[in-house]
């Protein structure tokens, strides 16, 4: 007999971030937290492209880590 083993394709999409924040590593998954405090984890693997359309933060740690993938 031979068993196939089938990984499930994980989609990726494209984020547009329009609420003012922060973007941060947090494990392997980018955590956006905006200004009125509401956090948001996406795993990096599901990010195609990211738009910024207003002021974020972020560090050069965060842009090493998005640069490997």
């Amino acid at each position: 007999m031979i068993y196939a083993m089938y990984r499930r394709k994980i989609m990726k999409q494209s984020y547009y971030l329009y609420k003012s924040g922060r973007i941060q590593r947090k494990d392997n998954s980018l955590e956006i937290v905006y200004k009125d405090n509401t956090k948001k984890s996406i795993p990096i693997e599901r990010v195609d492209n990211i738009y910024v359309m207003t002021e974020f933060d972020f560090n050069t740690s965060l842009l090493n880590f998005l640069g490997k993938y």
